[in-house]
């Protein structure tokens, strides 16, 4: 029964990757071409009627951008009139495209969900019912997984391949839930190409799930990442604050976290323990349960398990193999 789960999976995780992801990511491409064709002929406008500052306000966002990739979710009061009003009309745009986005997901999980559910009531009916949990189980996942849209707020659009980048927002508080910690998402600092180190506070048993083009939390049970205790922290990816978004429950207990859109190109990666501190910035590996990286079903997987009492902050780098 496993191998059909399975199979099953990995076929309907590359339809959801072809038929949403790739769309998605596809479209956002094309609204930021939209968004600097905008400021371009912005910039020639106003040069035209000679506004000097207003072309130079219109430049410095050309640069900015060109710089981050970064739309910010809301306007500084310093920004340029015609600045704001070219990003409201993309910000329309990208709201668009993620209600487009979240109806395709909804209709690919409703056909994946009754394959699943029909083979569900078919083996109850058999009696073969640890079968039967083990597909509850996999409906269960993917709900979790395919069950909301992609992040929104503020976006960074996919820079060249070269950069791994993540695009998420602060996600905005909701009553019994944390507030979030830090601005919006900017592209990764500085590293070697290809390699991305994550930084999270870890409370027992947590999975990072890594795909081509997207990342997302997993936890059974204990605390969701950074929010142990009293904490509200974000995850860090190459040094910038990650904020993942959760359903508005409790801060502990079995749960996925939001899919962030990111660009690795692969899951053939090696993942190193760099350190296991009480503190964010502190050097050493702490002994704790070891970590473990495998590959299923399209995704490069980091299980934490932190069987030990308390949290730790978990440090570790992830690369494509050498060949």
């Amino acid at each position: 029964m496993q191998k059909w789960i399975a199979t099953t999976d990995e076929q309907w995780q590359a339809a959801f990757k072809r038929d949403v992801m790739d769309v998605h990511l596809m479209e956002l491409e094309k609204l930021k071409q939209q968004y600097v064709a905008a400021l371009d002929a912005a910039v020639t406008k106003a040069s035209s009627a000679g506004d000097l500052d207003g072309a130079l306000a219109l430049r410095e966002e050309e640069k900015r951008f060109a710089g981050t990739n970064l739309l910010p979710e809301q306007d500084e009061a310093t920004d340029g009139a015609t600045v704001k009003q070219i990003r409201a009309a993309v910000r329309a745009l990208i709201a668009k495209l993620e209600k487009d986005t979240a109806a395709r997901t909804k209709a690919l999980h409703a056909k994946y969900d009754q394959l699943l559910a029909d083979a569900q009531a078919q083996l109850t009916r058999a009696q073969r019912l640890d079968d039967a949990l083990l597909v509850k189980a996999k409906r269960e996942q993917v709900a979790a997984a395919w069950g909301t849209p992609l992040a929104g707020g503020g976006v960074v659009f996919t820079p060249p391949a070269a950069q791994p980048t993540v695009s998420s927002s602060t996600p905005k508080p909701t009553p019994g839930t944390p507030a979030a910690a830090t601005k919006p998402q900017v592209p990764f600092g500085a590293k070697p190409p290809g390699e991305v180190v994550i930084e999270a506070l870890i409370d027992g048993n947590t999975t990072l799930h890594v795909k081509s083009d997207a990342i997302f939390w997993e936890t059974q049970g204990a605390s969701k990442p950074g929010l142990w205790d009293k904490h509200n922290e974000p995850t860090y990816v190459n040094g910038q604050s990650w904020v993942p978004r959760w359903r508005p429950k409790p801060r502990s207990g079995p749960e996925t976290s939001f899919p962030t859109p990111v660009s690795l190109g692969t899951i053939d990666l090696e993942c190193e323990l760099l350190a296991v501190t009480d503190q964010r910035g502190q050097t050493g590996i702490q002994n704790r349960t070891p970590i473990e990286a495998t590959i299923a079903a399209h995704e490069f997987i980091v299980r934490i398990p932190d069987k030990e009492k308390g949290a730790k902050w978990y440090k570790f780098a992830l690369r494509p193999k050498k060949k």
